[in-house]
């Protein structure tokens, strides 16, 4: 499991060898409303059901991976 820090919270991911985003249970979770599109909702309630997980579990988890993930000068390029 790869430490990625989330605001001021610790969570934990589990990467598998070849970078590729692996699903973990057992963490802190905050509750946030957001809105995503129809599509990636119903995605992430098949992918939070076959893994017996909540969804907000679920999405906390692919936030944490994507941040951890991201490539160093991504906040260069979103500034104008």
């Amino acid at each position: 499991m790869a430490p990625v820090t989330v605001g001021n919270k610790l969570t934990f991911v589990t990467v598998c060898a070849i970078g590729m985003f692996k699903i973990a249970r057992g963490y802190e979770t905050v509750a946030k409303t957001i809105r995503i599109p129809e599509e990636t909702a119903e995605l992430l309630e098949h992918l939070a059901c076959e893994n017996h997980l909540s969804m907000n579990q679920l999405i906390n988890q692919c936030i944490a991976f994507a941040v951890a993930h991201m490539y160093p000068d991504t906040d260069a390029d979103n500034q104008d």
